[in-house]
Protein backbone atom coordinates (compact mmCIF):
# COMPACT_ATOMS: atom_id res chain seq x y z
CA UNK A 1 0.00 0.00 0.00
CA UNK A 2 1.17 3.55 -0.73
CA UNK A 3 1.74 5.42 2.53
CA UNK A 4 3.87 8.35 3.62
CA UNK A 5 4.87 6.47 6.77
CA UNK A 6 5.61 2.89 7.74
CA UNK A 7 2.94 0.98 9.70
CA UNK A 8 3.68 0.80 13.42
CA UNK A 9 3.27 -2.15 15.77
CA UNK A 10 0.76 -2.79 18.53
CA UNK A 11 2.88 -1.40 21.36
CA UNK A 12 3.52 1.81 19.45
CA UNK A 13 -0.23 2.21 18.92
CA UNK A 14 -0.83 1.56 22.62
CA UNK A 15 1.68 4.30 23.47
CA UNK A 16 -0.03 6.73 21.09
CA UNK A 17 -3.35 6.06 22.82
CA UNK A 18 -1.74 6.69 26.21
CA UNK A 19 -0.09 9.87 24.94
CA UNK A 20 -3.42 11.42 23.93
CA UNK A 21 -5.10 10.39 27.19
CA UNK A 22 -7.41 7.79 25.64
CA UNK A 23 -6.43 5.01 28.10
CA UNK A 24 -7.67 5.04 31.69
CA UNK A 25 -6.83 2.65 34.53
CA UNK A 26 -8.40 2.52 37.98
CA UNK A 27 -5.83 3.22 40.71
CA UNK A 28 -7.39 0.85 43.26
CA UNK A 29 -8.79 3.60 45.48
CA UNK A 30 -12.35 3.15 46.74
CA UNK A 31 -12.73 6.93 46.42
CA UNK A 32 -12.49 6.75 42.63
CA UNK A 33 -15.28 5.43 40.41
CA UNK A 34 -14.82 2.59 37.95
CA UNK A 35 -16.28 1.94 34.51
CA UNK A 36 -19.45 0.26 33.32
CA UNK A 37 -18.83 -1.03 29.81
CA UNK A 38 -21.35 -1.05 26.95
CA UNK A 39 -21.85 -4.76 27.67
CA UNK A 40 -22.88 -3.96 31.25
CA UNK A 41 -19.72 -5.49 32.72
CA UNK A 42 -17.73 -3.52 35.28
CA UNK A 43 -14.06 -2.80 34.57
CA UNK A 44 -10.89 -1.31 36.02
CA UNK A 45 -9.90 0.12 32.62
CA UNK A 46 -11.45 1.98 29.72
CA UNK A 47 -10.43 3.22 26.28
CA UNK A 48 -12.08 6.49 25.26
CA UNK A 49 -11.91 6.57 21.47
CA UNK A 50 -13.11 10.19 21.36
CA UNK A 51 -9.78 11.33 22.84
CA UNK A 52 -8.03 9.75 19.85
CA UNK A 53 -10.54 10.46 17.09
CA UNK A 54 -10.23 14.23 17.58
CA UNK A 55 -6.86 14.04 15.77
CA UNK A 56 -7.60 13.54 12.03
CA UNK A 57 -3.97 12.82 11.12
CA UNK A 58 -3.84 9.97 13.66
CA UNK A 59 -7.12 8.58 12.37
CA UNK A 60 -5.62 8.62 8.88
CA UNK A 61 -2.61 6.63 10.17
CA UNK A 62 -4.96 4.24 11.96
CA UNK A 63 -7.09 3.67 8.86
CA UNK A 64 -4.03 2.90 6.71
CA UNK A 65 -2.56 0.51 9.27
CA UNK A 66 -5.90 -1.19 9.85
CA UNK A 67 -6.49 -1.73 6.14
CA UNK A 68 -3.00 -3.23 5.86
CA UNK A 69 -3.78 -5.65 8.70
CA UNK A 70 -7.12 -6.57 7.17
CA UNK A 71 -5.31 -7.42 3.94
CA UNK A 72 -2.89 -9.59 5.90
CA UNK A 73 -5.93 -11.42 7.31
CA UNK A 74 -7.11 -12.13 3.77
CA UNK A 75 -9.48 -9.27 2.92
CA UNK A 76 -9.53 -8.45 -0.80
CA UNK A 77 -10.01 -4.70 -0.97
CA UNK A 78 -11.78 -4.77 -4.34
CA UNK A 79 -14.57 -6.82 -2.76
CA UNK A 80 -15.48 -4.00 -0.35
CA UNK A 81 -18.47 -1.95 -1.51
CA UNK A 82 -19.30 -0.31 1.81
CA UNK A 83 -17.72 0.13 5.27
CA UNK A 84 -20.08 0.25 8.23
CA UNK A 85 -19.55 0.90 11.94
CA UNK A 86 -21.94 1.15 14.87
CA UNK A 87 -22.95 4.64 15.94
CA UNK A 88 -21.53 6.61 17.50
CA UNK A 89 -18.10 5.14 18.14
CA UNK A 90 -17.15 3.93 14.67
CA UNK A 91 -18.76 6.48 12.33
CA UNK A 92 -15.50 8.35 11.79
CA UNK A 93 -13.47 5.13 11.51
CA UNK A 94 -15.81 3.73 8.83
CA UNK A 95 -15.42 6.94 6.82
CA UNK A 96 -11.61 6.89 7.08
CA UNK A 97 -11.27 3.19 6.23
CA UNK A 98 -13.59 3.59 3.22
CA UNK A 99 -11.49 6.50 1.97
CA UNK A 100 -8.27 4.47 2.23
CA UNK A 101 -9.79 1.49 0.40
CA UNK A 102 -11.18 3.74 -2.34
CA UNK A 103 -7.75 5.30 -2.88
CA UNK A 104 -6.08 1.91 -3.04
CA UNK A 105 -8.58 0.31 -5.42
CA UNK A 106 -9.63 3.29 -7.52
CA UNK A 107 -13.28 2.35 -7.06
CA UNK A 108 -16.15 3.97 -5.19
CA UNK A 109 -16.58 2.74 -1.58
CA UNK A 110 -19.43 3.97 0.59
CA UNK A 111 -19.21 4.61 4.33
CA UNK A 112 -22.21 4.57 6.63
CA UNK A 113 -23.37 3.50 10.09
CA UNK A 114 -26.03 1.57 11.96
CA UNK A 115 -27.81 2.79 15.08
CA UNK A 116 -29.53 1.15 18.01
CA UNK A 117 -33.23 0.57 17.54
CA UNK A 118 -36.03 1.89 19.70
CA UNK A 119 -35.47 2.18 23.44
CA UNK A 120 -35.08 -1.25 25.00
CA UNK A 121 -34.01 -2.95 21.75
CA UNK A 122 -30.56 -4.52 21.47
CA UNK A 123 -30.56 -4.77 17.70
CA UNK A 124 -29.12 -2.19 15.32
CA UNK A 125 -31.05 -0.65 12.43
CA UNK A 126 -30.49 1.77 9.56
CA UNK A 127 -32.55 4.84 10.44
CA UNK A 128 -30.84 7.62 8.46
CA UNK A 129 -28.65 5.43 6.25
CA UNK A 130 -29.09 2.26 4.20
CA UNK A 131 -27.50 -0.86 2.75
CA UNK A 132 -28.12 -1.84 -0.84
CA UNK A 133 -29.21 -5.43 -1.61
CA UNK A 134 -26.13 -7.48 -2.46
CA UNK A 135 -23.73 -4.78 -1.23
CA UNK A 136 -20.56 -6.29 0.24
CA UNK A 137 -19.94 -4.78 3.67
CA UNK A 138 -16.85 -4.52 5.85
CA UNK A 139 -17.63 -3.90 9.55
CA UNK A 140 -15.33 -1.73 11.68
CA UNK A 141 -15.31 -0.91 15.40
CA UNK A 142 -13.33 1.42 17.65
CA UNK A 143 -13.18 -1.00 20.61
CA UNK A 144 -14.27 -4.65 20.71
CA UNK A 145 -15.01 -6.22 24.10
CA UNK A 146 -17.63 -8.93 23.61
CA UNK A 147 -18.22 -8.14 19.94
CA UNK A 148 -21.93 -7.64 20.54
CA UNK A 149 -22.16 -4.34 18.64
CA UNK A 150 -20.30 -5.73 15.62
CA UNK A 151 -22.56 -8.77 15.47
CA UNK A 152 -25.64 -6.56 15.82
CA UNK A 153 -24.45 -4.48 12.85
CA UNK A 154 -23.83 -7.69 10.87
CA UNK A 155 -27.41 -8.76 11.63
CA UNK A 156 -28.73 -5.39 10.43
CA UNK A 157 -26.77 -5.73 7.18
CA UNK A 158 -28.15 -9.20 6.54
CA UNK A 159 -31.72 -8.06 7.26
CA UNK A 160 -31.18 -5.46 4.54
CA UNK A 161 -30.02 -8.19 2.13
CA UNK A 162 -26.42 -6.99 2.26
CA UNK A 163 -23.44 -9.37 2.30
CA UNK A 164 -21.22 -9.32 5.42
CA UNK A 165 -17.59 -9.86 4.53
CA UNK A 166 -15.92 -12.27 7.02
CA UNK A 167 -13.73 -9.63 8.67
CA UNK A 168 -13.93 -6.95 11.36
CA UNK A 169 -11.44 -4.09 11.65
CA UNK A 170 -10.94 -2.66 15.15
CA UNK A 171 -8.70 -0.01 16.63
CA UNK A 172 -8.53 -1.86 19.96
CA UNK A 173 -9.55 -5.29 21.22
CA UNK A 174 -10.18 -6.20 24.86
CA UNK A 175 -9.89 -9.99 24.44
CA UNK A 176 -7.57 -12.49 22.80
CA UNK A 177 -10.08 -14.01 20.38
CA UNK A 178 -9.04 -13.93 16.72
CA UNK A 179 -12.64 -14.43 15.55
CA UNK A 180 -16.19 -13.63 16.62
CA UNK A 181 -18.96 -15.75 15.15
CA UNK A 182 -16.75 -16.62 12.18
CA UNK A 183 -15.65 -13.02 11.51
CA UNK A 184 -11.85 -12.62 11.57
CA UNK A 185 -10.67 -9.62 13.62
CA UNK A 186 -7.83 -7.36 12.54
CA UNK A 187 -6.79 -4.80 15.14
CA UNK A 188 -4.14 -2.18 15.89
CA UNK A 189 -3.50 -3.00 19.53
CA UNK A 190 -4.85 -4.84 22.56
CA UNK A 191 -6.00 -3.41 25.90
CA UNK A 192 -6.75 -5.98 28.58
CA UNK A 193 -8.21 -4.63 31.83
CA UNK A 194 -10.37 -6.87 33.98
CA UNK A 195 -14.12 -7.07 33.43
CA UNK A 196 -16.63 -8.49 35.90
CA UNK A 197 -20.33 -9.04 36.25
CA UNK A 198 -21.83 -6.46 38.62
CA UNK A 199 -22.39 -9.05 41.34
CA UNK A 200 -18.74 -10.17 41.20
CA UNK A 201 -17.07 -6.76 40.92
CA UNK A 202 -14.35 -6.35 43.60
CA UNK A 203 -14.30 -2.57 43.11
CA UNK A 204 -17.99 -2.37 43.98
CA UNK A 205 -17.30 -4.40 47.12
CA UNK A 206 -14.61 -1.90 48.10
CA UNK A 207 -17.10 0.96 47.80
CA UNK A 208 -16.04 2.33 44.41
CA UNK A 209 -18.97 3.76 42.45
CA UNK A 210 -19.66 2.28 38.99
CA UNK A 211 -20.38 4.86 36.27
CA UNK A 212 -20.88 5.03 32.52
CA UNK A 213 -17.71 6.70 31.22
CA UNK A 214 -19.11 7.76 27.85
CA UNK A 215 -19.84 11.45 27.58
CA UNK A 216 -17.91 14.36 28.99
CA UNK A 217 -19.27 14.20 32.54
CA UNK A 218 -18.62 10.45 32.91
CA UNK A 219 -15.11 10.62 31.48
CA UNK A 220 -14.20 13.59 33.68
CA UNK A 221 -15.51 11.74 36.73
CA UNK A 222 -13.18 8.82 35.93
CA UNK A 223 -10.07 10.80 35.13
CA UNK A 224 -10.20 13.83 37.43
CA UNK A 225 -8.98 13.92 41.05
CA UNK A 226 -11.63 12.94 43.60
Amino acid sequence: MHQTRQPIDGEAWAQLLRDVGAIWWHDGSAERPHAILTSGLHSNGFMNGDCFKQFPHMMDWAAHDLVSRLEERGLKLKEVDCVIGPAMGAITLAHDVARVIARETGQAVRATYAEKGESGEDRFVFKRTHVLPGERVLIVEDVITTGGSSLAVADAVRRSDGVVLPFIGALVIRHENAKIDGLSIAHLTGFFPHAWEKEECPLCRKGSKAIRPKGRAGWNALTCAP
